[in-house]
């Protein structure tokens, strides 16, 4: 009875996290049209004008290319990375900005960000910029809502995210369980089914010495429940979900990883946002 207990008061917030968002969402459209994508016109800063830039959302703009820098680095320091970060190829790198990844310029701005500018925020990019920040605060509630609302939104890196804060939130409030790593283990499944491969890297980090076999069942279920949540919030939204968009070389890094536990010293180059 209280693992039933427990289950029930896991889904339920992960439930009122997803629909804290999304209520905030839908509060901030001025009718039940698609949303516009961008309502920080008060606030024309680097950040915002390169998004737009990105995003080529000035009529007659010429969009620039995505910018990124290559890095050589052994096979055993990339194992030690955020893997989602990194990219093997240019076309992997249009894939990570297609889905709201952020560069390395962003993630140095996190510090300076003005968050009054960014509440509520109708662009995935800034909204996942505002969900990590919240997180580097130590807001990990608030965290979670914002970067649910960005993953809503298309942003794979958010949704991502804000399944670990959530996580976060549940072990705090409920303490350690095996449910709450079915809810986690669940959320980032629906990531990579959305096409982020790379996820095993939450998944490593903050599921060590999870057994999928033992939990399959239970995952395969709150899965279900997530995938479904996602649809319904794209009709409700007009915002499509991020995917299925396969992300490119998963064999080229499982070679990779292969090759990291025998030759680690091994030079690879990669490519990483700007």
């Amino acid at each position: 009875m209280k693992i039933s207990i427990r289950v029930l008061v896991v889904v339920s917030l992960s439930g009122a996290l997803g629909l804290a968002g999304l209520a905030a969402f839908l509060a901030q459209r001025p009718d039940g049209t698609a949303p516009v994508r961008n309502d920080l016109e008060a606030v024309d800063s680097p950040l915002r004008q390169r998004d737009r830039a990105h995003r080529g959302e000035n009529i007659g703009r010429t969009v620039p290319p995505v910018k990124y820098r290559n890095v050589h680095l052994s096979l055993g320091e990339v194992t030690k990375m955020d893997s989602r970060q990194v990219a093997l190829s240019v076309e992997e790198i249009d894939w990570m900005r297609r889905h709201n990844f952020p560069d390395s310029a962003d993630l140095a701005s996190l510090a300076t960000l003005d968050e009054k500018a960014l509440r509520g925020v109708r662009d995935p990019r800034l909204a996942t910029l505002h969900g990590l920040m919240l997180m580097r605060k130590g807001e990990t509630f608030a965290a979670s809502a914002v970067l649910a609302h960005a993953g809503a939104m298309g942003s794979i890196y958010a949704a991502e995210e804000s399944a670990v804060a959530e996580y976060f939130v549940l072990q705090e409030r409920l303490g350690p369980s095996i449910e709450n790593d079915d809810v986690l283990r669940a959320r980032l499944e629906v990531a990579r089914i959305m096409g982020d491969d790379r996820v095993d890297f939450l998944i490593e980090k903050h599921l060590p010495g999870y057994s999928i076999a033992d939990r399959a069942y239970q995952v395969q279920a709150h899965t279900t429940v997530f995938l479904g949540k996602l649809g319904e919030s794209a009709q409700l939204t007009g915002w499509p979900a991020p995917g299925p968009d396969p992300r490119p070389n998963a064999e080229a890094w499982r070679r990779l990883q292969e090759t990291a536990a025998t030759q680690p010293q091994t030079p690879v180059e990669v490519y990483v946002l700007e």
